[in-house]
């Protein structure tokens, strides 16, 4: 976006007088304003374009006429709470500023979908399944937050953001918004204390906990009260609790317990573990609540798989942690925007992960632990520290002294009731692992519940290791992950062989050339190796090619033979190939012709990605498009032009379309938005140059400190 030098007005001019910010207004010499968003309780809302970015924020100002001393604090509240977290699940917050006549500003992520409120209007109730599963990502946010000891303190459908909400909610696609009353509740500051006093009424009284509409003492359980009544609301169209006033709805929340979601909908049919969850996040104290939102996420669990059998259990729980852990320092967060480059591979079809549960049981030591290794930085503990937390778990016999002890363990326990228990250990930290939905850390401990299935992003030194995985092969490995490792080679992936449950597997952008660990492997789904030299021969190798989901490879001088291949296949639904490898340029194999007629046998695929085939052209598009089934199209770095716009109607189930289009006129770019969901992506040189910009501002900033 090119800056009108002719149209930009000064700001000094409409800020010490408090007016809106007008389109052409540039804030602090890098924001230009493009419209206003809306309004909200505090300020305004504006999409604004990052000049030297070429992206577009959001950025909310705090309203002069509103403005109050009690006011300008929460505001400033919000900036320094929401810029401490930072997750799929979270509205991120990139910078802070004043404006001229000390109108302060902050700079967020620019979320384009609708609110669960305005999507309650239009629908007045939600399915189940979809409710359910958006909880579960509103519950991961929340649990990172509470993590960092933050309490939100207003859960209500108009905070909550979907990017995408005809689509199931998924990671990344729904989004908890305005931290404007959060309280830290760890916090050492003494100004957060009196902005958050007990005895103040700080929420929306519909969605309030009873402690909050007595003005008493909150914590992470009164998220889970505002949570329930979010999720009550989605299944039965109204909230639990709603008088003509709302002094009356308040008095309702403390002295009546809330109908039950068949009586709210006049005999609707629920589940009963779904009507357990909800009455006992509804609880009106705090002690017969849930305890923390991993609880909820387990049960929430069970829902999705009810061969397992987990039961909700209807004693209340009373807390085991007596108080929160105290982090020892300050974290001084800097934070800068960095445009990071996702990959084009889109993952639409993936399974369900659930979110990480947390044994309650855990000890203090292990309880310690676990919150340094995921949320505190590396260098938080010291050597002696670590030596001590380790050797009082191998004192207490919980893992014993394996002569692989440097590896990591899985014990089986038995838990109260007889049921078995699955403890994971990292001794050190082995990369990334994500249980059920938010990637932490590979290091501490972990309690998998019974069926789940582990993503594991495993980092070099790790993979080198040859007894990585000895004690692990009873668990149920879904994706293994060396995807971007410069490392990974031919021997680092020999320790595929010793995980017998292993769905999916990411090998792209790793040097290696073989893939006879997975030759026999029965259960693969999902095999990348794009941006490798990996051939054809090797594809070929795998003895059930033919069920797979996903495929991605390339470079390789015959696409077709694998395409070919794959055309008797009945379960494959994306492809992506990519034509020029990333980290050596001189070697690159477009589509061919004969690549493109055996591609377009493929007539069950929904998802095709095509990245940096420059010889990819619209004759090329026009050969395959007798791809019906084709729902969502990526091709990146192509010959593709404007005239290709009505070949795209020949797929007549297309709706998601992702492509590069630089230099092509707007004219073209609006066609395309009118009849699908259009994303413009950057040349791979466009987001390299983008990257490194990105760099050179984080250490210009921190040169300046």
């Amino acid at each position: 976006m090119q800056e009108n030098q002719d149209s930009t007005v000064s700001l000094n001019s409409f800020s010490e007088k408090g007016q809106e910010l007008v389109p052409g207004i540039v804030v602090d010499d890098k924001y230009q304003v493009i419209s206003l968003l809306g309004k909200g309780g505090m300020g305004s809302v504006y999409r604004v374009h990052q000049i030297f970015l070429g992206k577009d924020f959001a950025l909310k100002v705090l309203d002069l006429h509103q403005r109050t001393e009690l006011s300008e604090r929460r505001f400033k509240q919000e900036a320094r709470t929401a810029s401490q977290l930072q997750h799929p699940n979270l509205v991120g917050v990139h910078g802070f500023g004043v404006l001229a006549g000390e109108q302060p500003y902050l700079v967020m992520d620019l979320i384009e979908g609708t609110t669960l409120s305005d999507l309650l209007k239009e629908k007045r109730t939600l399915s189940c399944e979809y409710v359910v599963r958006m909880a579960v990502q509103l519950c991961f946010g929340l649990i990172y937050a509470h993590g960092k000891n933050v309490v939100h303190r207003d859960i209500k459908p108009g905070n909550i953001m979907l990017l995408h909400p005809e689509r199931e909610p998924a990671e990344g696609l729904v989004k908890i918004v305005d931290f404007g009353i959060a309280k830290l509740t760890q916090s050492e500051d003494g100004e957060i204390q009196s902005l958050t006093k007990t005895g103040e009424v700080f929420g929306s009284p519909v969605y309030m906990s009873p402690e909050q509409c007595k003005g008493s003492a909150v914590d992470k359980r009164s998220d889970i009260y505002s949570l329930g009544c979010v999720i009550y609301e989605c299944l039965t169209g109204v909230p639990p609790f709603f008088g003509e006033t709302a002094m009356a709805t308040m008095m309702k929340r403390l002295s009546e317990s809330p109908a039950s979601l068949k009586e709210a909908t006049l005999g609707g049919q629920f589940p009963e573990l779904l009507e357990r969850i909800v009455q006992r996040m509804l609880a009106t104290e705090p002690e017969d609540r849930y305890q923390d939102l991993s609880a909820v996420v387990n049960d929430l669990m069970a829902l999705q798989q009810p061969e397992v059998g987990i039961a909700v259990s209807q004693a209340p729980i009373k807390s085991q942690v007596k108080k929160e852990l105290k982090l020892s320092r300050k974290l001084s967060i800097a934070f800068v925007t960095v445009v990071v480059t996702v990959s084009a591979t889109a993952y639409v079809d993936r399974a369900y992960i659930y979110p990480l549960y947390f044994a309650p049981t855990t000890t203090e030591t292990l309880k310690k632990e676990f919150f340094l290794s995921h949320f505190a930085k590396d260098d938080s503990l010291s050597k002696v520290e670590k030596e001590k937390l380790r050797n009082s778990r191998m004192g207490s016999g919980m893992f014993g002294t394996d002569p692989h002890e440097n590896s990591p363990q899985l014990k089986i326990e038995k838990g109260a009731s007889g049921e078995s228990k699955q403890i994971l250990f990292f001794p050190d930290q082995y990369g990334t692992i994500s249980i059920a939905g938010e990637r932490v850390k590979a290091r501490g401990e972990f309690v998998v519940p019974p069926g789940a299935k582990i993503s594991f992003r495993i980092n070099d030194s790790a993979a080198a290791n040859d007894q990585t995985f000895n004690n692990l092969t009873r668990l149920k490995f879904r994706r293994i992950d060396f995807n971007g490792s410069k490392l990974i080679n031919d021997r680092y992936i020999k320790i595929l062989r010793s995980i017998p449950h292993l769905e999916q597997v990411g090998l792209e952008d790793t040097e290696i050339t073989t893939l006879e660990p997975l030759y026999n492997s029965d259960k693969i789904k999902h095999l990348e190796v794009g941006n490798t030299r990996v051939s054809a021969d090797e594809i070929l190798k795998m003895k059930d090619l033919k069920r797979l989901n996903l495929i991605s490879f390339g470079p390789i001088p015959d696409a077709y033979r694998v395409f070919d291949a794959l055309v008797s296949s009945t379960t494959l639904n994306n492809v992506i190939y990519k034509g020029i490898r990333l980290r050596d340029e001189t070697r690159g194999h477009d589509l061919t012709a004969r690549d493109i007629t055996s591609l377009a046998k493929l007539t069950g695929l929904r998802h095709l990605t095509i990245s940096r085939c420059p010889k990819f052209n619209d004759a090329s598009l026009a050969r395959l498009s007798n791809l019906k089934d084709l729902n969502s199209l990526i091709v990146i770095d192509s010959g593709l032009t404007p005239a290709c716009i009505p070949t795209l109607a020949k797929f007549k189930n297309l709706q998601d379309v992702s492509l590069t289009t630089k230099d092509w006129p707007e004219t073209a770019l609006d066609a395309l938005r009118q009849r699908y969901r259009f994303s413009q992506r950057k040349t791979h040189d466009e987001e390299r140059a983008e990257r490194n910009g990105g760099i050179d501002a984080v250490r210009s900033f921190i040169d300046k400190q």
